[in-house]
């Protein structure tokens, strides 16, 4: 698999999030994993990522690894989502869109129960164990 995901795996908020970025993966160009996962933990302490990986969601395409707003970009651009989105993420600074990401990281859990849905068959194959 040449495109990862790799989130919080404890995070209500994270979880609905990761579901719906995986039905936006119409064409399967990502794997899903959650940081609690063998896999997970194996690809951040290689990466020396452990630090990062309660407080951002890592997208690792062909060796290179993305943090923060730089991996929802590379994730849309990735699987051609949301043109207008990436294209005004484009315009806007590093500084202020990580920012904004930090905010919505910080409050994570206080913008949903931290209860996970279950997803269809078709969208659980997308997620490594």
């Amino acid at each position: 698999m040449e495109n990862i995901l790799i989130y919080d795996g404890l995070c209500g908020f994270c979880n609905k999030t990761v579901v719906f970025l995986a039905e936006l993966d119409s064409e399967n160009h990502f794997k899903f994993i959650s940081d609690q996962s063998e896999l997970g933990r194996e690809i951040l302490k290689k990466n020396n990522l452990t630090e990062l990986n309660k407080k951002t969601i890592i997208v690792v395409s062909h060796d290179n690894i993305y943090i923060k707003s730089n991996a929802i970009y590379q994730f849309l651009k990735i699987t051609k989502q949301y043109y207008a989105l990436r294209l005004l993420m484009n315009l806007i600074p590093i500084k202020i869109k990580d920012w904004v990401y930090d905010i919505i990281s910080e409050n994570r859990r206080k913008l949903t129960q931290n209860t996970c849905s279950i997803p269809n068959e078709q969208i659980r194959k997308k997620f490594q164990l």
